[in-house]
């Protein structure tokens, strides 16, 4: 993908542009799920049937299931959330020191 987009840039003799960091290491991510993917689907979707005991049950749950972010996406943008409140814990306003407690 990258050296498409730079392929119409002509670089110096001696100059080359590689992949490294963040893009390398989410490739080399990429290569070592991308097997087990079809089957972590498949124990996801023999895990649905056996909850709702029946195939025509797991369709509905994951034709249904993106209906579930058009009231989801919208409210996080308005409130300016990350979409994942736990990466946010550790600079919570809320924290309490043991000496802010009040004692009885």
């Amino acid at each position: 993908m990258l050296c498409a987009a730079i392929t119409p840039y002509h670089l110096p003799n001696g100059y080359r542009i590689e992949e490294a960091g963040s893009i390398e290491e989410s490739g080399k991510a990429t290569a070592a799920m991308l097997p087990i993917f079809p089957i972590m689907l498949a124990i996801t979707l023999l895990i649905i049937i056996l909850q709702v005991r029946s195939i025509s049950g797991m369709v509905m749950v994951f034709l249904t299931s993106p209906l579930g972010l058009i009231g989801v996406v919208p409210t996080l943008i308005y409130k300016e959330e990350p979409p994942c409140r736990i990466l946010t814990l550790s600079s919570s306003p809320v924290s309490h020191q043991a000496s802010d407690v009040p004692r009885p």
